[in-house]
């Protein structure tokens, strides 16, 4: 008695497609092996490693597997490229522009210095507590009349955070091209007998999945590579700052002001002022900025096990 159509005992695949004169071979719809007694002589030839398909289990479905695209899918298979490997490179996350917030400079302790006439600002010096952008009225509003020449201090620059958009350098990545071939046609007659010998028999099946034990080597294939890169570790490395005070004639900041820059020693001869305004200018702000280690996911991803 010949051989069941839709068998799926490996043996009897191979015993039957091992020499020139045996039937065709293929797949089933399903994935069973396809054996076809009634075949007239001289069927095709088959190659064992090709035709000699795993048997079925459920769930998974009979497949030729690639390891490159040199060679095309027999007759009655679809292609289905795919990548394999899920190591990112070390550069695979760039990091983009800094965007600081919070550095500043518009608190703390300072000082203004002055002379009586020779424009080194040396003479003395005065602790001075910046108290930021606000108007500050002299004690008891008093008019307090400046020497010859006065310097303001900046104050200390407070370093604040930062951000880092991150992305994928998929350049820096590189993946594994493959092939999967899957049967198309409820019975392809001998198109595994006649696979290229770049392609083996395996299984296959949706997802990242253990392997069953009659086919333990694992393949995990997508369509494509997924880079996803958190955002970049960003610290507020240095800052410059600058900036003036306004000195005003009236209280609560009314007048005319008189701007001494921070830092310059300026002419201060006959300025008198009730209030007081600080402004702070930050620049040259730097920032290190770290990528942080690739996510690296397959789209589609589907899981081949060979022999």
């Amino acid at each position: 008695m010949g051989p069941r159509r839709g068998a799926s005992v490996l043996g009897a695949v191979v015993a039957l497609c091992g020499f020139a004169s045996a039937p065709a071979c293929g797949l089933t719809e399903d994935g069973t092996a396809d054996v076809a007694p009634d075949a007239a002589p001289g069927g095709s030839v088959c190659n064992p490693p090709a035709c000699a398909l795993p048997s079925s289990v459920a769930g998974w479905r009979s497949v030729l597997f690639a390891n490159s695209r040199v060679d095309a899918c027999p007759s009655g298979y679809a292609t289905a490229d795919a990548v394999e490997g899920l190591t990112a490179g070390p550069t695979s996350c760039t990091c983009g522009a800094c965007v600081p917030t919070g550095t500043d400079c518009a608190i703390g302790p300072s000082s203004l210095s002055f002379d009586r006439g020779d424009g080194t600002c040396a003479a003395g010096e005065l602790p001075l507590n910046i108290l930021g952008d606000r108007c500050v009225n002299n004690p008891f509003n008093a008019s307090v009349q400046l020497t010859e020449h006065t310097r303001i201090t900046a104050p200390a620059t407070t370093l604040g955070t930062c951000t880092s958009a991150a992305a994928a350098d998929t350049k820096a990545a590189a993946t594994k091209v493959r092939r999967l071939c899957t049967a198309v046609t409820a019975t392809c007659a001998g198109s595994a007998c006649s696979a290229p010998a770049s392609m083996r028999a395996c299984l296959a099946a949706k997802g990242d999945l253990k392997c069953p034990p009659e086919t333990p080597t694992k393949h995990l294939i997508g369509q494509g590579r997924i880079d996803t890169c958190p955002a970049c570790v960003c610290t507020v490395a240095s800052a410059t700052c600058s900036g003036a005070v306004d000195l005003f004639p009236d209280v609560d900041c009314g007048g005319t002001p008189k701007a001494i820059a921070a830092e310059t020693c300026t002419n201060t001869q006959s300025v008198k002022f009730k209030s007081s305004r600080w402004k702070s200018s930050v620049s040259n702000i730097q920032c290190t900025t770290v990528p942080a280690a690739a996510v690296v996911t397959l789209s589609e991803m589907e899981t081949v096990c060979c022999p």
